[in-house]
């Protein structure tokens, strides 16, 4: 082989190498924390319920201000999603540190949660 190809397959070894690693970098946006708001309903309350569906147990009535974490490590099923609830909000309370105990989590349909929720 002549320098020139080694060389063009060095170079190409090497991109692919730095690109590999430039990907194998990024934030995983999948498993990023996600904090929502709940949104005013025609109702004025989001149900939280105990399954994925209108008639399953309810868990509590989330009013507009309240806040939500959207759970990855539970799949979406049918628009409703996995969160854990803080009622008001997670910092309520004066703390050096963390959030404020959430109030519950349970199943929210996701259309009843901000726009960048979903």
């Amino acid at each position: 082989m002549s320098r020139s190809i080694i060389r063009d397959r060095a170079l190409q070894i090497g991109a692919a190498a730095l690109l590999g690693c430039a990907l194998w970098a990024q934030p995983d946006q999948a498993n990023a924390t996600i904090f929502c708001d709940v949104v005013p309903t025609h109702a004025g309350v989001a149900p939280l319920r105990a399954a994925p569906a209108a008639t399953a147990r309810l868990i509590a009535r989330m009013h507009a201000g309240d806040e939500v974490l959207l759970r990855d490590d539970v799949e979406a099923k049918h628009g409703w999603i996995f969160v854990t609830w803080w009622k008001g909000g997670r910092f309520k309370v004066k703390q050096s540190a963390g959030y404020d105990p959430s109030n519950g989590e349970g199943w929210v349909m996701g259309s009843q949660l901000a726009d960048e929720c979903g």
